[in-house]
């Protein structure tokens, strides 16, 4: 696993995990930090450590699910329906996780084991009631968020939506870089052979191809130029220089 791919994982297990303790810690105050099932005995304490260990674990395996398989199943796609794809998927994941912890705490609550009665019937109860339908909208939200800003840091160049949020860009500063060109071989050739459409298509899977090697060797996409792609990367002192793809 490369560490671009780790670092898309610790995003989605922080985000998520944010979001868990946001939304146990809101349900918990509006119930006054008292159980709703009757005679059950509330534990915000315990509520929340079962609710982050259970993101945690969801959250890696849906990050792992991201990086190693969906992310590249679905990277030539469209933007929204990938969107709308993942989210369907993470979702149906998280409401798995989400029927785990409260079906646990409805069993701590009451002192009952996990598939007794008295379990099933109050998990059954919180199924249908309105709370669940406020649980789905929250967690699909959540779900699109995250993948949204994964797709567009995917989209834009790794690091581009962080330096942008923080501002980088608004405050000039001089760095060392070292840049390298890379351009297609005989490309005219190519035009005349396939036409316009098979030839704009070919571009792409050149581009889509190469994007693995050039953050593995923690380059970035500087620009894109017909069929011609510029990279960037850190180096001392600042050289240049050019490369033929073929």
């Amino acid at each position: 696993m490369r560490k671009i791919q780790l670092y898309k994982i610790v995003f989605l297990v922080c985000f998520w995990v944010f979001c868990a303790v946001f939304i146990i810690t809101y349900d918990a105050a509006v119930l006054d930090f008292k159980s709703e099932v009757q005679g059950g005995r509330y534990d915000y304490l315990r509520v929340l450590l079962t609710g982050i260990a259970a993101c945690i674990v969801g959250a890696a395996l849906l990050g792992s699910l991201e990086v190693l398989f969906l992310g590249r199943l679905l990277r030539k796609q469209p933007f929204g329906k990938t969107l709308l794809f993942k989210t369907l998927v993470y979702l149906s994941f998280m409401m798995i996780f989400i029927s785990i912890v409260v079906s646990l705490t409805i069993s701590f609550e009451i002192n009952q084991p996990l598939l007794s009665n008295q379990v099933i019937h109050a998990y059954v109860d919180y199924v249908f009631s309105p709370r669940i339908v406020m649980t789905i909208i929250y967690w699909s939200l959540a779900c699109m968020a995250a993948l949204f800003i994964l797709q567009v840091s995917d989209k834009f160049g790794q690091g581009i939506l962080v330096s942008f949020l923080l501002g980088k860009y608004h405050r000039p500063k001089e760095e060392s870089r070292i840049f390298m060109f890379m351009d297609l071989k005989s490309s005219t050739t190519y035009a005349e052979s396939l036409g316009h459409i098979q030839y704009s298509q070919f571009i792409q899977d050149c581009f889509y191809d190469i994007t693995d090697v050039i953050t593995e060797h923690d380059a970035k996409i500087y620009q894109y130029v017909g069929d011609e792609v510029v990279l960037k990367g850190k180096a001392e002192p600042v050289g240049l220089y050019g490369v033929v793809l073929t």
